[in-house]
């Protein structure tokens, strides 16, 4: 076993965190080659996980998988066990494939894109270190066009990581300022959102602030079908807050907010046509919440 193994071992086994903070500045842990090549989650163990120059990673193999995500990865995986068409946008380093993918029934469809190269070599990494073969990870970005293409992907200067959580396609971000943005930029290939999420019922999207451009660009594919979707809404995000505020007026979708001890509605200030203050975490879906609770308790009867 390996110093860093043996010290978050002790650091789980007696609950302390402190025991952790002092681990990962003895080890100097940006130094990423300090992890195991292969490592199981703490709080997942039937994952396995490989190792990256990733804030992710150095997260996860510490903490944990909860410690970085909270609850909405169990959600994820609760809704996984019911689906047969998932779409993954943004899947980084694979945490949230890893966990889909050992929940998706046998013969679901399960669709993870990553543009970002170093990422998208991790995400492979990890799923063949945990043997889901059946899987499809595309090395794309997803945009708002209709044709195929190439297009320039952003990473924030404040994010030095070789598998960078935040690179996004550039475009009108409300999240990152044309002034947060570095000079670093890739060419990257990229497909039409509304082309893979076509046949979806299952789909989240991590674009860095350009969900609602991805959106507005299927919004006929998505009414039709109404998949369930796992989202993120940051208070600057104004054009999502405006979007989901919209469908959940017109009753085309419930929203919850994802909090540690479950879902609950979100309420709408529809004068306004805003949320208030920050959600973060959200659900969109056409099913009430008893629906959704009663899929998080059978969900938990078979995933880990």
């Amino acid at each position: 076993m390996s110093i860093a193994l043996a010290l978050r071992s002790i650091h789980f086994s007696l609950g302390q965190p402190v025991l952790t903070q002092l681990a990962m500045r003895m080890l100097r842990l940006k130094n990423w080659k300090a992890l195991p090549e292969r490592f199981p989650i703490p709080d997942a163990p039937h994952l396995t996980m490989a190792r990256s120059d990733s804030v992710v990673c150095a997260i996860v193999f510490w903490l944990g998988q909860r410690a970085y995500e909270g609850s909405e990865i169990d959600w994820w995986a609760a809704c996984c066990t019911r689906s047969r068409n998932v779409v993954e946008v943004g899947a980084n380093v694979g945490l949230y494939s890893l966990n889909g993918a050992a929940a998706v029934p046998a013969d679901a469809r399960y669709l993870a894109i990553e543009p970002h190269p170093v990422s998208y070599a991790v995400l492979k990494a990890s799923l063949s270190a945990n043997h889901f073969n059946q899987i499809t990870c595309m090395q794309v970005a997803a945009i708002a066009g209709t044709d195929e293409g190439e297009v320039e992907l952003h990473i924030p200067a404040q994010d030095r990581y070789g598998a960078p959580a935040g690179a996004h396609v550039v475009g009108q971000s409300p999240i990152y300022a044309p002034s947060a943005q570095s000079n670093t930029a890739m060419l990257v290939k990229a497909i039409p959102f509304r082309n893979i999420i076509a046949q979806a019922d299952l789909i989240k999207i991590d674009v860095e602030g350009l969900e609602a451009d991805l959106l507005n660009s299927a919004i006929d594919i998505i009414i039709q079908h109404r998949p369930t979707i796992f989202i993120e809404v940051l208070d600057q995000n104004q054009p999502l807050k405006n979007l989901i505020t919209q469908w959940q007026a017109e009753k085309i979708y419930n929203v919850f907010r994802i909090l540690p001890e479950g879902i609950a509605p979100v309420a709408i200030n529809q004068h306004a046509r805003s949320f208030g203050g920050d959600l973060r975490d959200v659900i969109l879906s056409g099913m009430t919440i008893e629906q959704m609770r009663a899929i998080f308790d059978q969900a938990r009867l078979v995933v880990p």
